[in-house]
């Protein structure tokens, strides 16, 4: 509850007395690792997750979360091993087919990114950052074969009716997106409302960015990575 409300020194203090009575207490290890993660403690973390799989191995959520650390610590290829752990235990488990695809990205493998992220959709059809992702994959990639600017703009449509286009990064996806379709005039709109919402919420580098893509579409040439 602690957690919840976003005290999360509070909350840390409970599951330390918690898993001092029943150090085998697996919500409270595996809430202790979320914990942790928020207060920026990765390597803590980890070790709790790795302590979970010890008791319980077959716990696909733990897998899934114990990879997204390692992700964010650049261990893309143990990060992997885990997403896929997860995804043998739970196949309909959209969060770690997101995830692995974001890890495959950085492996430079976009065909397989795109299959996962399509596998998550399937399973969960209405996740904005699934659904952006896949949109700025398909806009934006660097292999020509990749590249569907309709479905991206189908995709980053999508991404921003779920967030009332009150999102930058997606109202910018959706610019690349429409660039890529050759609609030029609807990515130049969308890019202006990606600069608004950014400079809105002082977000220089996201607003720089995306004066640049402006600047693209203006001279009617699509942004590809």
């Amino acid at each position: 509850a602690l957690l919840q409300k976003g005290r999360v020194d509070e909350a840390i203090s409970h599951y330390q007395q918690a898993l001092q009575i029943s150090p085998n207490y697996i919500k409270a290890r595996y809430n202790f690792g979320m914990a942790l993660f928020q207060k920026g403690r990765v390597d803590e973390a980890i070790a709790q997750y790795q302590m979970v799989l010890q008791i319980k191995p077959d716990s696909a959520e733990t897998h899934n979360n114990l990879g997204y650390v390692l992700l964010q610590k650049g261990k893309v290829d143990e990060a992997m091993v885990h997403f896929q752990k997860a995804l043998q235990i739970k196949p309909d488990y959209a969060k770690a087919h997101s995830n692995l695809g974001n890890a495959l990205l950085q492996k430079d493998r976009a065909d397989e990114a795109i299959s996962h992220y399509q596998l998550a959709l399937q399973i969960k059809p209405d996740s904005p950052d699934v659904l952006n992702n896949l949109a700025w994959l398909l806009a934006t990639c660097p292999d020509a074969h990749l590249r569907d600017g309709i479905q991206a703009v189908q995709y980053a449509g999508r991404a921003c009716e779920l967030t009332h286009y009150g999102a930058a990064p997606i109202v910018g996806t959706l610019a690349a997106a429409c660039a890529e379709a050759g609609r030029y005039e609807d990515a130049i709109a969308a890019a202006q409302k990606a600069c608004e919402l950014a400079a809105a919420a002082g977000e220089q580098d996201l607003l720089e960015k995306n004066q640049k893509l402006l600047a693209l579409y203006r001279a009617h040439q699509p942004y590809h990575e």
